[in-house]
Order: structure tokens, then C-alpha cells, then sequence
């Protein structure tokens, strides 16, 4: 099975010899830090497992996958600011700070426009690397 991009394309990934097909999805749920694909709704089409942990919600991403649902409140307002620079085509970079555990973590968010359509529907990717000091 092969995955599509909203204006088709294809997202299969072939290993070197060529027996094996690996999925956009499958190879985004190893990677550790949180990603997610959505539209100009805020409608999240795509999250990978990292991203899950960090929305801190009891809302699943793959079943209630509307932005607002999905994350905590305080996570919203941290990022909330930056969707209008997004919504305008710019790439915008941020710090998140969240209590997870009683620990303080820290992410480094980017945000910025995917145009994947030709029909002139925005898409939007969120990807966040943990920068919290280890010890």
C-alpha cells in the first residue's frame, strides 16, 4: 500500500533491494518527536505517537482530530500566537514549555506552511524537538 499527498503524490519509500515498502506513516511514527500535519481548519489529518504525548489531552489525535480538542488548554494558548503568522505562509519557531511528571520539559517548535494542494487548500506542519537539559 502506498500513501498519497493531497495533490497525489505518492509517499512510498522502497528499501535498497527493493522487497519491502515502507509508508510516509510508518517511518514518521519511529521518529521520537512530535509531528502533525493539518489544514487551514486546524483539522490534524496526520500525528505521529510523539505527538500524542505531547498534546497532554485525553483526546486521541486519530479519532477527535480537531486542534482545539486535542490540546491541553495551556499548550493552546503557547502556540495559539503563532498559527496567525503561519496561516500568512511564514515559518515561525518557537519555544513550549509543559509540566509533564513534575518536571518542567521544553520543545522547540517549528510551524510553517506545507502547500502540498494545487487546488489552493493550505496545509500546515508542527514538529517539535525536546531541548529540556538532561543531567
Amino acid at each position: 500500500m502506498t500513501d498519497k499527498t493531497p495533490n497525489g503524490h505518492s509517499t512510498e519509500f522502497i528499501t535498497p533491494t527493493g522487497v519491502h515498502e515502507l509508508t510516509m506513516e510508518k517511518l514518521l511514527s519511529t521518529i521520537p518527536a512530535p509531528i502533525a500535519y493539518f489544514d487551514k481548519n486546524l483539522i490534524i489529518l496526520y500525528s505521529n505517537k510523539a505527538f500524542t504525548t505531547l498534546c497532554r489531552s485525553t483526546s486521541d489525535p486519530s479519532k477527535d482530530n480537531n486542534f482545539n480538542n486535542v490540546f491541553h488548554q495551556d499548550i493552546r494558548a503557547q502556540i495559539e500566537p503563532y498559527l496567525g503568522r503561519t496561516f500568512q505562509g511564514e515559518n515561525v519557531q518557537f519555544d513550549l514549555d509543559l509540566f509533564e511528571s513534575n518536571c518542567l520539559r521544553a520543545y522547540q517548535v517549528h510551524l510553517g506552511p506545507a502547500p502540498l494542494s494545487t487546488d489552493g487548500s493550505k496545509y500546515f506542519v508542527l514538529h517539535a524537538t525536546e531541548i529540556t537539559e538532561r543531567v
